[in-house]
């Protein structure tokens, strides 16, 4: 289905290996021994909290990139790595702030996972 993540990661489980724990305690959310991949993603999904139900869609959006989509984001980047490409960039900058490994992961979330912005607020919308 177009816009669902598809295995991000390569190595992880398959949809009917054994779930891992999971890393936090989101409320409602199963643990069940024995649930599968498959099983997780789909509670995942049907979570009332999940980016996949549209009122949680423009919530979660600005959680990750703020009122402004990123642009005092991109703006200080500019300032703070002057002189560089900007693919280049957000590289040079995680690095110095020894961020490398997370830093691009987290601001690629809104890219990969709530994919089908712009989204129009749906407390302005009519």
């Amino acid at each position: 289905m177009p816009g669902r993540p598809c295995r991000p990661f390569s190595g992880g489980p398959g949809p009917a290996d054994p779930a891992p724990p999971p890393e936090s305690g989101l409320p409602g959310l199963s643990g069940a021994p024995g649930m599968t991949a498959r099983q997780r993603l789909a509670a995942l999904r049907r979570h009332p909290l999940s980016p996949e139900l549209a009122a949680n869609r423009w919530p979660a959006w600005t959680a990750l990139l703020g009122e402004d989509d990123q642009a005092g984001f991109s703006a200080d980047l500019a300032t703070a790595a002057v002189g560089l490409p900007p693919g280049r960039q957000l590289r040079h900058v995680a690095a110095q702030l020894a961020a490398g490994g997370w830093l691009p992961a987290v601001l690629s979330w809104p890219r990969r996972f709530l994919t089908g912005h712009p989204w129009s607020d749906p407390q302005t919308s009519s």
